[in-house]
């Protein structure tokens, strides 16, 4: 989809999105609130601009002219320019991955650490490399799959109840709704084979990512800055000599008290983030203060904690005269680790504002039970009724930030290749149409016992026959045609 603002404040036009079609045009009008709109869809309609509006709806507090046309897009802009409007294409919006950049800040960050605990004079701090080499890996996890994911079930669930009352009325009968609990989109696709081992593991990784990278790695390396894993057989002598357990756990702690404040930093902000929980917003069920706790303060408060360590231990290396690493035969102060150390509290600052999870809404499933309802509708309503659908499904998710008309589009394509259904020559009087539909009927009969081998398989209504679909006007027809590949989609 093309969107173009207007920069124009005076005018009615507040953008306008353009549908890549062959011929002709498929274009979306947003208009301001407050303004002329009667006219505003003279102009629109007139000879000057020549554009057909087959539906109007309200998006965002904004009026949507859903209009076809036969002027190729280039045309049109010149077109509406002319008429003293500035516009000017809308580019996509990039928005920063948190959860990557975290990863690659701590993995600049982590390597200087590494160095300076194999660097540092006298014996090596294991400690710190233990630290450095977990975190490197915790880096990898973030970097790679980002924020855990799971379904977004009781979002889904709610849409689908609001598309069913919507379009409850407009169906033949309210026992043609389909459940919310059905899954249409599973019928649009042949079954899945067994899954390797390989995507298997990819799954799992993508659903725990953070609770086994960012907090279960991690989890380990505090636990090498609190307890070096270079201490516990002497430890585990102790416990087995005197039967001591304080004994055992003296001697297992870090003996550089500085390191091991810094590692109780970071276990505590650890045994914090086990208790978080992805928000669940869509949750019909009244959650308690301690489910609201977890989900929206657990998991900033381990990242303060954590980030105090961090900033801590990159204090420590930088003033601690007794901090020492050695690089070929001088002495330095350790900067290594002090930089590595402000690195990594800055990956914290961007994991301050990362998502511990995020709820997935499937769209295949949302346009599914959307197209598949709206297949069960008079076709002379269908225009609207899918134009109507396109405003409720782009007020839900503005937090997406998807376009009406990328909306509109996705539910025409979805109609035409799995219902056969277009909205197909919408500027021709219906004896042409008729005609029209006569020729594709007859050069596509050979494919109709396909067609409607896959209609019953999928539950929804037959194409209505040609007669019927003639006399409904410069709207919807119900074509039942073979679907092109390379198209994807509409008719127009």
């Amino acid at each position: 989809m093309a969107v173009y603002n207007n920069l124009n404040n005076q005018s009615t036009l507040n953008s306008v999105e353009f549908t890549p079609v062959s011929e002709g045009n498929f274009v979306f009008f947003h208009t301001k609130p407050g303004q002329d709109q009667e006219a505003f869809k003279k102009w629109v309609t007139s000879a000057e601009v020549g554009q057909k509006i087959i539906a109007e709806s309200t998006a965002k507090g904004q009026t949507v002219l859903v209009t076809h046309g036969d002027k190729p897009k280039e045309q049109m802009l010149e077109t509406i320019k002319a008429h003293g409007d500035d516009l000017k294409l809308q580019l996509p919006e990039k928005k920063i991955n948190l959860w990557k950049w975290r990863g690659v800040m701590s993995m600049i960050g982590q390597p200087l650490q590494f160095l300076s605990g194999w660097n540092k004079t006298g014996k090596r701090d294991y400690s710190i490399i233990g630290f450095a080499g977990l975190n490197m890996a915790a880096n990898i996890v973030n970097m790679t799959f980002g924020a855990q994911k799971s379904d977004d079930k009781h979002r889904l669930s709610q849409i689908k109840n609001q598309l069913n009352d919507e379009l409850g009325e407009k169906v033949t009968t309210v026992q043609e709704l389909f459940r919310v609990d059905e899954n249409r989109a599973a019928l649009r696709h042949d079954p899945e084979g067994p899954k390797s081992a390989g995507q298997k593991a990819s799954e799992f990784m993508q659903r725990n990512s953070v609770t086994l990278g960012e907090v279960g790695l991690r989890y380990l390396g505090g636990i090498s800055l609190v307890a070096p894993v270079t201490r516990w057989q002497s430890a585990a002598k102790i416990l087995s000599k005197d039967k001591s357990l304080v004994k055992a756990l003296s001697h297992v702690a870090n003996p550089d008290k500085k390191t091991f404040i810094a590692g109780s930093f970071w276990l505590a902000g650890k045994t914090v983030a086990f208790f978080a929980k992805t928000p669940d917003p869509y949750n019909p069920e009244p959650k308690s203060t301690i489910e609201n706790i977890r989900e929206n303060y657990l998991f900033k408060a381990s990242t303060l904690s954590e980030m105090a360590g961090a900033t801590f231990l990159a204090h420590d290396r930088m003033t601690n005269p007794t901090r020492k690493i050695k690089l070929g035969n001088k002495v330095y102060q350790d900067y290594l680790g002090g930089v590595g150390g402000l690195l990594f509290a800055g990956a914290f600052a961007m994991r301050l504002n990362a998502p511990y999870g995020v709820k997935e809404l499937n769209m295949d499933e949302v346009y599914a039970h959307a197209t598949d309802t709206l297949a069960k509708t008079p076709p002379e309503k269908l225009p609207q009724l899918m134009a109507d659908t396109a405003a409720y499904l782009t007020e839900h998710l503005k937090d997406q930030n998807v376009q009406f008309g990328e909306i509109y589009n996705k539910l025409m394509a979805d109609l035409y290749r799995y219902h056969h259904i277009a909205l197909d020559n919408l500027g021709t009087e219906p004896d042409e149409r008729r005609k029209h539909l006569i020729e594709q009927a007859a050069a596509t009969s050979a494919e109709a016992p396909m067609a409607e081998k896959y209609a019953a398989q999928r539950k929804s209504i037959a194409p209505a026959d040609i007669a019927a679909s003639s006399a409904t006007g410069n709207f919807a027809e119900r074509v039942n045609q073979p679907v092109d590949a390379k198209t994807q989609g509409v008719g127009v």
